[in-house]
């Protein structure tokens, strides 16, 4: 064969070579005719005096002046989790899980306080999470835990609802019928008809009744739970929300809880910082738009508290029909238990809980606050870090100063020592030990002007003290849940 015959042959061949070599020449051509774009500088943080914009964003170190100002630094340390729980933790593991033995009814709900038949939303996502980690914990094999949260759900899915819309605040726990905070029956009809069983499923139309956005959120961190880990639930759980109308609790991202009032529905914005943020990461998993009620930077407003700053909550009481603003320890050690701290939260947690320690070495006094049941009256307060401006105040539900009722709190005190680690929260699960009554439950804490314990026993202070033991072990309980 000849060259220029093979030549030919090859000029389908030839002919790709030579077109591929015309493109890269143009496109080389194209680049060096246009001007490179100048490169942008990386946008800094405003200044740490700069008012907080009101729009939602991310908080982390590197874009919120707020939480710079507020984070301490890197101590105390988050705690690893450990093999096995000491002997005492152990004790107490079993004293918090006895009160759900002894307070438990045939309807599968559990008294809020010992004795006391009734219970909120709230408590029953205490009691929920307490059967969880006592399952977490081997005080309970799976079976006695799906029996005991099938009896709850049941009843629940036949308990009546706010206008057929939302379950109502609170329950008696032997009938499910609807009652008031004081565990007093509602003055509710429904289509003309007294109120008085549970079962047949009517709204309440006309009851001085209403719904928590924040019970529900509470709430719905234990469902989000069994859904992933207990398979066999997951039908009840289905049918349960199926009954709610969730959408109700939420408006333009925000939560809002509802107040029956002759027969109308009247809603209001619900929650301040800390308890917001919490109930609406739960409810953001079921599926609600609760995005600013999410972010943490809306009504960030750090102040100094035993010369630490703390993350309070800029609206004010007195702009916002007397809606009171504490800080204190229970949402961040939820946030932290259940869902993991991170940069939106740790920060914020861990400055709350250095203010209880500077207060401790300013009096002497190991400090851990919380809302809390009494065993005497006013029978609940809130014991804050700061609350209308005002730190450490102590104040019950009618808002009336309790200075005298301020606890060294058992729920907050194994909280804040499951979630960090140094030698103060090291001091608070000692004292938090003396706590335990075998066979009946943990004392909800000890009053700090030396009146001895604070006998009252909840479904939260032992729930959430279960919480903080399984969290040991196993780390944020919705993380576990999750892992195969």
């Amino acid at each position: 064969m000849t060259f220029w015959r093979g030549l030919l042959q090859a000029r389908s061949h030839l002919a790709f070579f030579v077109g591929l070599l015309v493109a890269f020449a143009i496109m080389r051509a194209v680049d060096q005719a246009i001007p490179p774009t100048p490169q942008a500088p990386l946008p800094q943080a405003p200044p740490a005096s700069e008012k907080l914009p009101g729009t939602p964003a991310p908080l982390s170190p590197a874009s919120s002046p707020a939480a710079r100002a507020i984070d301490p630094g890197p101590l105390p340390e988050e705690r690893a989790t450990a093999k096995a729980l000491t002997p005492a933790q152990q004790r107490l593991a079993r004293d918090a899980w006895s009160y759900f033995e002894r307070n438990t009814r045939e309807s599968g709900l559990t008294d809020s306080v010992t004795g006391f038949p009734s219970t909120t939303l709230w408590d029953l996502g205490s009691s929920m999470m307490a059967a969880i980690a006592a399952r977490e914990l081997g005080l309970i094999d799976e079976r006695t835990l799906t029996r005991r949260m099938a009896r709850l759900l049941d009843s629940l899915a036949r308990a009546q609802l706010i206008a057929g819309t939302l379950p109502n605040r609170g329950y008696d726990t032997r009938t499910v019928t609807p009652v008031d905070y004081d565990g007093k029956p509602l003055n509710a009809v429904s289509d003309g008809k007294p109120l008085n069983a549970v079962g047949d499923g009517r709204p309440l139309t006309a009851a001085h009744g209403g719904w928590s956005a924040l019970d529900l959120g509470r709430f719905g961190v234990p469902l989000q739970i069994l859904a992933w880990r207990a398979p066999a639930l997951s039908g009840r759980i289905r049918a349960l929300l199926g009954r709610w109308r969730l959408e109700a609790a939420t408006q333009g991202g925000e939560l809002r809880s509802g107040e029956l009032k002759e027969g109308v529905v009247v809603r209001s914005q619900e929650g301040r910082l800390g308890y917001e943020q919490y109930a609406a990461a739960s409810l953001s998993l079921l599926g609600l738009d609760v995005a600013r009620a999410r972010d943490f930077r809306r009504h960030l407003l750090p102040v100094a508290v035993s010369g630490q700053k703390v993350p309070s909550d800029d609206r004010a009481p007195a702009q916002h029909g007397g809606v009171q603003n504490p800080v204190l320890s229970e949402p961040w050690i939820l946030l932290g238990l259940e869902f993991g701290l991170d940069e939106d939260s740790r920060p914020l947690a861990r400055a709350v809980l250095l203010a209880q320690e500077a207060r401790a070495k300013e009096t002497g006094l190991l400090t851990a606050v919380s809302e809390d049941n009494l065993d005497r009256a006013p029978f609940f307060v809130y014991a804050t870090l700061l609350d209308a401006g005002q730190p450490w105040r102590v104040y019950d539900t009618q808002g009336r100063d309790q200075p005298t009722l301020r606890t060294l709190s058992t729920k907050a005190a194994l909280g804040w020592a499951a979630l960090f680690q140094d030698a103060y929260v090291e001091r608070l699960e000692t004292a938090a030990e003396e706590a335990g009554m075998k066979g009946k439950g943990l004392y909800s804490g000890r009053y700090e002007q030396g009146d001895g314990f604070n006998q009252a026993m909840t479904a939260n202070t032992c729930g959430i003290a279960l919480e903080a033991l399984a969290y040991r072990l196993r780390g944020p309980l919705l993380r576990t849940a999750r892992r195969p």
